[in-house]
């Protein structure tokens, strides 16, 4: 547990709020490889949200990650334990381990969440906030209000479809710095106030 402790440091402000399940060394090792790791992060909260067993190529075409790095963070993923595998039409296919279920949680914890001092990818945020300018008005509506938007909410504040919206807040939730909660979107208030700084500096 002081392994994951001391990597997930610079990432929260109190752990000591979360109860972490007993796990072997390599595993958590692994784990805190999600939380440090852009990519490792992606794909697992990539394969969260697939209900269903999944390939390599659907993986890829989720994440837009390359494929290669994919097939290293899933030998990862397997070598922990993290991932279930089998074989379907020939095809190898994927599926998160129910026994690691409670990471997910642990990533999308509310309160873990709009503490986090820092999201992965920072850099290329703020690349894509200053190529986009409804994405940077999707996350200056959302920063604005002191309540979780709605879909509809965000989309009459900025004046575009809702399903231009609705690409943008799935780009936003990938990078980490948007939450899909019951009763709309909620970003990482302290991050995404400093990029937009930066990016409107």
């Amino acid at each position: 547990m002081a392994a994951l402790a001391g990597s997930l440091s610079y990432h929260a402000v109190f752990f000591m709020d979360v109860a972490l399940p007993d796990e072997p060394e390599e595993r958590m090792r692994v784990i805190s490889q999600i939380f440090t790791s852009p990519k490792h992060l992606k794909i697992f909260r990539a394969l969260t949200r697939m209900d269903t067993w999944a390939s390599v190529a659907q993986i890829v075409k989720k994440t837009r990650v390359s494929k290669r790095t994919v097939y290293r963070i899933i030998k990862d993923f397997r070598k922990a334990d993290i991932l279930d595998a089998k074989t379907v039409s020939r095809r190898r296919v994927y599926k998160l381990a129910d026994r690691v279920k409670w990471v997910g949680t642990l990533i999308e914890e509310p309160k873990v969440f709009i503490t986090l001092k820092d999201v992965p990818g920072r850099d290329r945020l703020r690349e894509m906030l200053s190529e986009d300018g409804l994405l940077k008005d999707v996350v200056e509506s959302l920063i604005e209000s002191t309540e979780p938007l709605t879909l509809r909410q965000i989309s009459a504040q900025t004046g575009a479809w809702a399903i231009e919206v609705k690409s943008r807040l799935n780009q936003l939730i990938d990078e980490g710095l948007v939450l899909k909660r019951d009763l709309g979107y909620v970003p990482n208030r302290k991050v995404a106030t400093e990029i937009i700084r930066e990016v409107s500096g």
